[in-house]
């Protein structure tokens, strides 16, 4: 079972601080009109950079290897927890507006609460973690005006990014069993095939994009971005997943557009309603319950979704 401690809440509050700062980047990291790193590179640099620190630790520090017959589970982790909701955002970005995407993928830990005891095999979470979410998430649909579907593409974008949502909450999942079982032997190991998926499969589609003069590899930010936001928050990100539970882990969709809300709020002094005021409380109560609430046993029934001891996941 994992102990929740103070080190780690405070790491994971930062976490999403740094990810509430994504609205900020164009201010804060312009990227340059011209540049001699390569633009396609860019999507991958940080992910690159982690892989590289990871295998050397590895090596230096000469731990064990994650086993061959887990090789799976960490590449399906490192498409899911990076690639997949990076390129569905790129798809429907021109279907679905920018609130409503914040608001869907906001359903990513209501997805995880429901599937952690089977994926993950955690026979504990906070009692109502479901309540506590679905809270959490509520909160958001006050706060950012969201738009229904109102053609076959934007139906399609909700649905790809519903799917985005399931397969994010299936690799957190995955990867809390496998980093909670082999974190001490060969977690080094784990973070360098799952950032060096991301950083492949995020090469070969800004390649593939920029040779199709596509819009994906264009819209990256700086270098100086790359490195010391992103590459920062994925060490973050490394760090808690053997200390945090995978629908605790998820809680960032939700606490850093609120994160984000609050900053504006501080910057801009926009004028603020009593919908924003009950939807901030609703987004914070739902997500501090599901951080701080002690932890309850709860039992998994026997299902085709019970996949703990799949070697696959």
């Amino acid at each position: 079972m994992l102990r929740t401690t103070r080190a780690s809440l405070a790491v994971f509050l930062l976490l999403c601080l740094l990810g509430s700062l994504g609205p900020l980047r164009g201010e804060l990291a312009p990227s340059p009109a011209t540049s001699a790193f390569p633009p396609w590179l860019l999507p991958a640099w940080p992910y690159l950079l982690i892989a590289v620190l990871a295998l050397a630790c590895t090596v230096l520090r000469r731990q064990r290897w994650l086993p061959a017959k887990l090789l799976t589970s960490a590449i399906f982790v490192g498409l899911g927890l990076f690639v997949v909701p990076n390129v569905a955002l790129r798809v429907v970005e021109s279907w679905v507006d920018p609130f409503t995407q914040v608001i869907l993928l906001a359903l990513t830990p209501v997805f995880t609460v429901v599937l952690e005891p089977h994926i993950a095999g955690s026979s504990t979470q906070p009692r109502y973690a479901l309540a506590a979410v679905t809270t959490a998430a509520s909160g958001l649909l006050l706060i950012f005006p969201f738009s229904l579907p109102r053609s076959a593409f934007d139906a399609a974008g909700w649905l790809i990014l519903l799917l985005a949502a399931g397969v994010i909450a299936t690799a957190y999942c995955t990867v809390a069993r496998l980093a909670s079982q082999h974190s001490r032997q060969s977690g080094t190991s784990l973070v360098a095939i799952i950032s060096s998926t991301s950083a492949l499969s995020f090469l070969f589609i800004s390649i593939l994009a920029s040779t199709l003069h596509l819009r994906f590899a264009a819209q990256q930010t700086s270098l100086i971005w790359s490195t010391l936001i992103e590459a920062s928050s994925l060490l973050l990100l490394f760090w808690l997943l053997p200390r945090l539970s995978a629908s605790r882990l998820t809680t960032r969709f939700i606490l850093s557009p609120l994160f984000s809300s609050l900053v504006s709020l501080i910057l801009l002094r926009p004028t603020v309603t009593a919908r924003d005021v009950g939807g901030l409380l609703l987004a914070a109560a739902g997500s501090a319950w599901l951080l701080f609430a002690p932890l309850t046993k709860c039992d998994a029934p026997v299902s085709p979704l019970n996949l703990g001891n799949n070697p696959l996941l």
